[in-house]
């Protein structure tokens, strides 16, 4: 019998393919040259080893079944396509092959003849093709980013097999990646671990997201229980994921965001997925990019016929105002003056406290009248030279004790360098107070607003303070209106606060935008012209 083998082994090393001789049992009885460079080990390393030490872990009890099964009935063909086929090195790597099995009788029992093909350059091939038709069709398909976004998680997530995916895009002042959506397999609760990717950030160079962010390349975590700046350990252990896999969305020469995928089995790295991510990358950065260009033309043009409404409203309302403060100034002063009088005379107390009553209110009007031509300002101002970062610390001050005692968190990111605007500052403040507490009361459960001051990206001498939060957002069909006198959700507010933010932004020549995802949270942004730039 050894001469046998010996024979069969020097048969076996003509052949092109790799060929594995098992034992009825599943142990490895020859090994040619070619097994033993597609798997890394030595011929005497896999010599009466279980042919499950070159399948991947997690699929080795799937193939000793199917052994088992195909030693009571063995016989010629491709091994079974829901098998498991793939490859395990002796490093650790995996790669896709293709088995074709044979048998021979022999007086010690049959002999499994196994014929082993690396197929990575085809089966890269036809996921890679796979995978383009998926995104291809979510593409045509999806008529808005906001639905795009879960789908093409999915198209992708199938593709690479998968079972969680998120989408982290560059927040518009460019200093974080925030979580955009997520798509999971069904069965799976992403709950908790949605919920914590509401409040979670990444800087560059910061955890998986970020170091791909930073690189501009795609990179795989076989565990992540290993890994040391993975900020949600206790949800993602929720649901049992183990390896990650990241890489960037890419638009031209610049990272836009990062694909975040997971899987509940530790896995080694996946060269073939990290190779099909990189060429999707480019892909579906062209595709955000293009959605979001639409979005802004369409935001630009909401916005201009919001401004040619609100101006219009805003004439209308100067003119009520100059009308009704005459009238509230006389009723005013002389229901001072009756109160004063009141508090020395007979009259009876229940006719103060009317007094006093009436004058309250009519000092409630004329604030809101003053709100009002505030948001209605038609006059020039008085300017003067003015630090935006001054201006955010000056209003930050004046509202951390509230946000401190509504368990709200202030992060700031000012540019120093930024030049001055000429701006009139208690102007200016009000307005950035006014957005500040509109964010502040968008969390009644605490939260986080962050503050950022940059230079505007693709308009020299503008410059953009964004300010964010991690509020419930904005419903869609309630954005047209927020900037119009008097629009609120909020019990008991008159709805001035960011109709008079709006005029004071407009009466400097600036621009104010809102922004409030599906996902949560809503980012204000504002564009002021910088001094000298002839804006």
């Amino acid at each position: 019998m050894p001469e046998e083998l010996n024979a069969l082994g020097q048969l076996l090393e003509a052949a092109g393919q790799g060929v594995l001789v098992l034992r009825e049992d599943g142990c490895i009885a020859l090994a040619n040259a070619r097994i033993t460079e597609l798997f890394g080990y030595r011929a005497d390393e896999l010599r009466g080893q279980h042919v499950e030490l070159l399948v991947p872990l997690r699929l080795r009890e799937l193939h000793a079944a199917h052994r088992a099964r195909y030693a009571l009935a063995p016989r010629g063909g491709p091994m079974a396509p829901g098998n498991g086929r793939r490859g395990r090195r002796k490093d650790g790597t995996e790669f896709s092959v293709e088995v074709d099995l044979g048998f021979v009788w022999t007086a010690e029992g049959h002999r499994v003849l196994a014929l082993v093909r690396d197929v990575t350059a085809h089966r890269l091939a036809e996921r890679r093709l796979q995978a383009e038709f998926a995104v291809t069709r979510v593409m045509a398909e999806a008529p808005s980013l906001r639905e795009a976004t879960p789908r093409l998680l999915g198209a992708l997530g199938e593709c690479l097999g998968l079972e969680l995916g998120e989408l982290w895009s560059v927040e518009p002042a460019g200093t974080l990646l925030r979580w955009e959506g997520t798509w999971a397999l069904p069965g799976i609760d992403i709950g908790e671990l949605e919920a914590a990717a509401r409040h979670t950030t990444f800087a560059v160079g910061v955890g998986l997201p970020g170091r791909v962010w930073a690189t501009g390349r795609p990179e795989w975590v076989s565990d992540i229980r290993e890994e040391p700046q993975f900020q949600r350990r206790t949800a993602a252990a929720g649901i049992g994921l183990r390896a990650a896999c990241a890489f960037p969305v890419v638009h031209g020469a610049t990272t836009s965001g990062a694909m975040l995928y997971f899987s509940r089995e530790v896995r080694p790295p996946d060269a073939e997925v990290l190779e099909l991510v990189a060429d999707i990358g480019s892909r579906v950065g062209q595709y955000i990019a293009h959605k979001r260009a639409q979005q802004d033309l369409e935001r630009q043009r909401e916005a201009l016929a919001r401004h040619e409404k609100l101006a219009g409203l805003g004439r209308l309302v100067a003119g009520v105002v100059h009308e009704l403060n005459n009238p509230l100034g006389i009723i005013s002063s002389r229901a001072e003056l009756l109160v004063r009088e009141a508090d020395g005379s007979r009259l009876p107390p229940d006719a103060v406290d009317d007094l006093r009553v009436i004058h309250r209110n009519v000092q409630r009007a004329t604030a809101i009248t003053q709100a009002l031509l505030a948001f209605a300002r038609q006059g020039p101002r008085e300017l003067q030279p003015v630090d935006v970062n001054d201006v955010v610390e000056n209003a930050l001050a004046s509202i951390a004790g509230e946000c401190a005692a509504g368990l709200v968190t202030l992060e700031t990111a000012l540019d120093r360098t930024l030049p001055p605007i000429l701006g009139d500052p208690p102007a200016l403040r009000q307005a950035l107070l006014a957005l500040l507490k509109n964010a502040r009361e968008a969390m009644p459960d605490g939260g986080r607003v962050r503050i950022v001051t940059a230079p505007e990206r693709g308009r020299p001498g503008w410059l953009r303070l964004t300010i964010a939060d991690t509020g419930s957002g904005i419903a869609a069909d309630a954005l047209p209106q927020i900037f119009e006198p008097f629009h609120t959700t909020k019990p008991r507010a008159p709805g001035l606060g960011l109709a008079v933010a709006y005029g004071i932004v407009r009466d400097h020549g600036g621009q104010i935008e809102v922004e409030s995802p599906p996902a949560g949270g809503t980012t204000v942004v504002v564009t002021l012209p910088a001094e000298g730039s002839g804006a």
